[in-house]
């Protein structure tokens, strides 16, 4: 099982790094920790300044060529520096010597690792730092690498940046081990090939090094908790493309809708949304202009669920028979089943009605979906209000899926997009006009919106959307100015002046401001 298997390979890390002190290759006679200058290979190099961007690089790859053994001494460690400096080399051992604070007379090698740890966590993710940390830890763990700190408390804290390959040619100046100080800066270097220059700077860099302390364990343990390591793959960013298509307009390709009908852009955004919104929270609400197609979309939300077996049930909630028959003839070219329930029977009345209406909320279940049309007309039903609420009230293993249509949610304020918000997501609250299009179950379609984001541009450029086909403008609005005498008019304004008006910086309790702002 992969659960074993993890377990296992856990295990074996652990046990990895315990071992890592005892490596067989630890200062033994075929690797040791330190190469005299007698064992050095000298190749031919020559020697060059660098006070410039984009050039240490290039210097690095020339010196670098065929080396077997190479000492890096830096202020810090990152996983960009490393990755820089390792491409070049194909076969060479690696002894890095990492500086630390002393701070207090405490000897700081934290600062050294917290840095490597946010070179790796910090930034994109991206396939290089997989290579890279993966490239790092076999190194380490095969010992072709090994990584000390040289702590301050009895020495000078180590601050000097240098590479020495080999016994050819060394690089001092100002660059660490980063990306910052191999590519981004402006750093000051030196490409030193003299012979007696070279072997002060590898038997100076060997003294340091066999006083430090190893770090490779810790730096083990970091790379072994990070993501690269963690990470099996990168998700491929086309992946993440096409997963953001699929959210925002779900997967219809599959799905039969009767010839001849589809939908508008916008309309299949507003379909898909309303999707998402039942799926995660079992209500949704739709808000779009009168003509913008509220029961087609409706249509289209029943009948992707009833395709994908989420429901078995349509009931379907109108203010009147007309509305209800509008709707049986559009379920009916779906070939969808078709519950319509009137207004009227959740007002009190004679009969039997109050059976009727217990028979239906028992009846009630997770596969049925519950559509209420022009929603703000039934919550302002006062008669019928509190029956349907009671209807929608159902326990949470048997809610039903509810979609709310309408075209004016705010008829008379902000309680009552409140109230139809209680009804498909009771934890949210609005508590301010703006924020009404942003919030969860809710899709919230305009003129604007469907016109700036949806609409496609004609070659008199007027401004359109697609309707199964058909092609729907929007109007341009014209406004002109008319100047025309009239002494009736300077006459009624003069009474206007007159009369002993006053002005309120309130409004009364219920009324706003046609903007909805209050």
């Amino acid at each position: 099982k992969d659960s074993y298997l993890r377990t296992i390979s856990s295990n074996m890390n652990s046990i990895l790094k315990q071992a890592i002190a005892n490596h067989p290759s630890k200062d033994s006679l075929d690797r040791p920790d330190i190469l005299p200058w007698n064992q050095l290979q000298r190749l031919e190099h020559y020697s060059e300044p660098i006070y410039e961007p984009e050039k240490l690089i290039p210097a690095m790859k020339r010196v670098s060529e065929d080396s077997s053994f190479v000492r890096q001494g830096t202020g810090y460690i990152s996983l960009q520096g490393y990755d820089l400096l390792a491409r070049n080399l194909s076969r060479a051992d690696v002894r890095l010597l990492v500086g630390s604070n002393d701070v207090k007379g405490r000897m700081e090698v934290s600062n050294s690792l917290d840095g490597f740890r946010d070179s790796i966590q910090k930034g994109p993710m991206s396939s290089w730092k997989i290579d890279s940390a993966k490239r790092m830890r076999k190194e380490m763990i095969n010992g072709t690498m090994r990584v000390r700190c040289l702590k301050a408390r009895h020495l000078p804290d180590h601050h000097a940046k240098v590479q020495i390959y080999d016994g050819s040619a060394a690089i001092l100046g100002s660059a660490n081990l980063s990306w910052n100080g191999f590519v981004k800066n402006i750093e000051g270097s030196y490409v030193v090939v003299g012979e007696s220059d070279v072997r002060y700077f590898v038997e100076r860099f060997d003294e340091y090094f066999t006083e430090a302390t190893p770090i490779e364990a810790e730096l083990l343990e970091i790379l072994d908790k990070s993501w690269p390591i963690r990470s099996e793959e990168l998700v491929d960013p086309n992946d993440v493309y096409l997963r953001i298509l699929l959210e925002m307009y779900g997967d219809s390709g599959n799905e039969r809708s009767p010839e001849n009908i589809s939908l508008a852009d916008y309309q299949e955004y507003s379909v898909n949304k309303s999707l998402r919104d039942l799926h995660e929270h079992m209500g949704s609400l739709l808000v779009a202009p009168t003509g913008t197609g509220k029961t087609l979309m409706g249509t289209f939300v029943a009948h992707r669920l009833h395709q994908k077996r989420k429901i078995d049930r349509i009931f379907v909630i109108t203010k009147n028979g007309q509305i209800s028959d509008i709707w049986r003839k559009a379920f009916l070219d779906f070939g969808l089943p078709y519950e319509p329930i009137p207004l009227s029977v959740f007002r009190e009345q004679k009969g039997g009605w109050k059976k009727t209406l217990e028979g239906l909320k028992k009846s009630l279940n997770e596969k049925d979906l519950i559509l209420i049309d022009e929603c703000h007309h039934v919550m302002n039903d006062s008669k019928g209000k509190k029956n349907l609420l009671s209807l929608l009230d159902q326990p949470k293993q048997k809610t039903p899926y509810k979609l709310l249509l309408t075209a004016t949610p705010m008829s008379k304020g902000l309680e009552d997009f409140n109230n139809l918000l209680n009804i498909v997501h009771p934890s949210v609250q609005v508590s301010k006009s703006s924020d009404v299009a942003t919030l969860p179950s809710v899709t919230y379609l305009t003129h604007p919106l469907i016109a700036q984001r949806f609409a496609h541009e004609s070659e008199s450029g007027h401004r359109y959307v697609i309707f199964s086909g058909v092609h729907r403008f929007f109007a341009k609005k014209m406004t002109e100015q008319v100047r025309y005498d009239s002494n009736l008019l300077d006459e009624l304004i003069e009474t206007l002046i007159e009369l002993p008006l006053e002005t309120i910086n309130h409004l009364p309790d219920g009324q706003m401001t046609i903007d909805g702002s209050g």
